[in-house]
């Protein structure tokens, strides 16, 4: 209710244009758009969905279109750029393209999973796959793409259904942790099914995928299990979860369970799961758990029964719910065990016995656990572990002692708002790649021990307290260092931070000017310096020839420097200043032969010089009226600028 307010409240005045994408259900339009007067005069509302019955709402739907499939010559070409990587086919393979265009029907999704599943097979392999989906009729588009699914090896396999069912939006570098721990060859494989078009991997390193391809492998995994949930690998469904549970209970008892190997979990006042105990004892090859922890203390004690002696016992137990259930061997019997993502997870709470062996990767997001909690003992002995994510621990305020986790590649802390102190343990993880202290308000001092991290890729610093960046010596292999709304600090050594491998720098200070010796950070690619107080940039910039990207947003920059011109391969330089900032664009930027984006959000520059060819996305601020182009066509960038006002 309080969001159908805000909704309301920020929005009754203004004119939007508002895409609502895959609508799969009609509550989701009735929480986001269900009355009109919750949006401006002249506001337009564009709905897409697979299911039509969802459009007819005669109050909100006022006109309802059915897209077509693509024509016949756009399909001949979206295919085989997926199948040759080119607008047409190779001469040898133009009839049997044009079969597998008209097999697709028109649709962009087929045609680009089909073109990809073809790409690089011989004449034989596409007549034997043409032949399979020519079985299939015109209509069924789902039989033909679970072609593609089936084509895949089993690691290939195993990963797009783990993806289907539990990781779409998840970071890769993460995921893959527990692959490699299952022999998936996650590399290998996420590199075919890119290839395939089944996932796509984003610049922030998310797996996508597909609203359809991700039903279809749902659907897949129900077929294959004769639509019997308990012989499921993937329960990914709460409801799913407790109808497996009640089958197996009305089915005689719980016995071995080796079908499930990922299952999701939720305890709230609504959830009910009896016999939990003996459930998740049976579940001998489960390798990823996520346990959804809401209002716990609501749950009622005559759902929890059980013996007494737990693998989550509690000093305090609560007065409602009684976690018996969760026997001492209950984790002994998981051998599995890669994953354990437990939501919510209580300080009262103490891991005993479960097995820690194979597990790599444990969250324990938004917990209420301290430096204090009895269970950090127990995870000394997840020797294998890789990633240890606390998101949102708000009451942690010292990182507990790490010196037996020497396998840990990532420790994220983000949001955890009471941290001031980090042990100095932490200079046992030779092999941490990634540390992420976003959000970290109090935390004013990073230890000493932190320059023994010679494996260290990406420190993540933004809004914490931090007064200093020290010099640490051995830290050789930072690429990314992240220091945005850092408004302590006062002191931050460029040279000393410098490393050869140093890719992106984003720097939020009260500096007014950089010094000359950032040109010692000569591999950077990214330099971001928005929201900064940067006035002026040092001629020596011209030196970081290896720099893709300059962005300087609402900064209270002067002029641009000409050596700006200098740095060859920039891709991208993103301007927007106070009014201060006027003269004129330096000339040599027109030999900038990579430019492909440059905004210039400032009103005072007099004058533009000659602009790269190379140009795609072009934006003004300015009192210009003319633009001068290198290149024929570049002039339609105009129509996207902004309009002086």
């Amino acid at each position: 209710m309080e969001g159908k307010m805000e909704i309301k409240k920020r929005l009754r005045t203004k004119t939007v244009l508002l895409l609502l994408d895959d609508v799969d259900n009609e509550s989701q339009l009735h929480a986001l758009v269900q009355k009109r007067e919750w949006f401006g005069k002249g506001s337009k509302i564009i709905i897409t969905t697979r299911d039509q019955g969802i459009l007819k709402v005669p109050t909100l739907v006022d006109e309802a279109y059915e897209l077509h499939g693509m024509n016949y010559k756009d399909s001949f070409e979206l295919f085989s750029k997926h199948a040759f990587r080119t607008n047409r086919p190779i001469r040898k393979y133009f009839s049997h393209s044009g079969r597998a265009t008209k097999i697709c029907g028109g649709l962009p999704l087929a045609l680009v999973v089909i073109g990809s599943l073809l790409s690089g097979k011989s004449i034989e392999e596409w007549d034997a796959i043409l032949k399979e989906l020519e079985k299939s009729p015109q209509e069924d588009v789902e039989k033909k793409l679970i072609i593609s699914i089936e084509a895949l090896n089993e690691s290939q396999k195993y990963i797009f259904l783990d993806v289907a069912c539990f990781f779409i939006g998840c970071d890769k570098r993460i995921v893959i942790h527990m692959w490699e721990s299952c022999d998936f060859c996650p590399h290998q494989s996420l590199s075919i099914l890119q290839q395939r078009s089944l996932i796509k991997i984003r610049d922030d390193n998310q797996l996508w995928m597909h609203g359809w391809l991700r039903d279809i492998g749902r659907n897949f995994i129900r077929r294959e299990s004769d639509m019997k949930p308990e012989k499921q690998k993937w329960v990914w469904t709460y409801e799913q979860a407790l109808d497996v549970l009640e089958k197996m209970q009305n089915g005689g008892g719980f016995h071995g369970n080796e079908s499930i190997e990922a299952i999701c979990l939720e305890f709230d006042e609504q959830s009910r799961y009896p016999f939990i105990k003996e459930f998740l004892a049976s579940l001998s090859n489960l390798r990823y758990l996520r346990v959804d922890e809401k209002s716990i203390s609501q749950v009622d004690s005559k759902d929890f029964s059980g013996d007494s002696v737990s693998i989550l016992t509690q000093a305090d137990p609560f007065q409602y719910y009684h976690n018996s259930n969760f026997h001492q061997t209950i984790f002994g019997r998981l051998p599995e065990l890669r994953w354990l993502s437990w939501n919510c997870f209580r300080k009262d709470y103490r891991l005993t016995s479960f097995s820690l062996r194979k597990l790599v990767i444990l969250d324990l997001l938004r917990s209420n656990i301290t430096k204090e909690w009895d269970g950090w003992s127990h995870i000394q002995r997840a020797r294998n572990l890789k990633v240890l994510n606390l998101t949102g621990c708000q009451e942690l305020r010292e990182t507990p002692d790490l010196s037996f986790n020497v396998n840990l590649v990532q420790l994220i802390l983000e949001g955890c708002r009471s941290l001031v102190q980090i042990h100095p343990s932490i200079s046992h993880l030779k092999r941490l790649v990634i540390l992420n202290l976003k959000d970290c308000y109090h935390l004013r001092m990073l230890p000493d021990e932190m320059g023994e991290l010679d494996s260290l890729e990406q420190l993540l610093l933004d809004s914490t307290s931090i007064e200093e960046i020290p010099e640490w010596r051995k830290v050789k292999k930072l690429k990314i260092l992240s220091l945005v709304e850092c408004k302590s600090l006062k002191k931050f050594n460029f040279v000393g931070c410098a490393t050869s491998s140093m890719e992106l720098l984003s720097v939020d200070m009260l500096f007014t000017q950089l010094p000359k010796s950032i040109k010692n950070f000569n591999s950077l690619t990214e330099l971001d310096l928005t929201h900064s107080a940067i006035h002026e940039l040092p001629d020596s910039i011209g030196d970081m020839k290896n720099l893709k990207e300059l962005k300087m947003l609402n900064t209270p920059l002067r002029k641009l420097p000409r050596a700006i011109g200098m740095l060859e391969k920039l891709e991208r330089l993103d301007v927007g200043a106070f009014s201060k900032l006027g003269g004129e664009i330096p000339n040599n930027i027109g030999k900038l032969q990579f430019l492909r984006k440059l905004w210039i959000k400032i009103r005072r520059i007099s004058r533009a010089p000659q602009l790269p060819g190379s140009l795609i996305d072009l934006g003004f601020l300015s009192t210009l009226t003319k633009l001068p182009f290198s290149a024929e066509g570049t002039q339609a960038l105009l129509q996207d600028f902004a309009k002086p006002t």
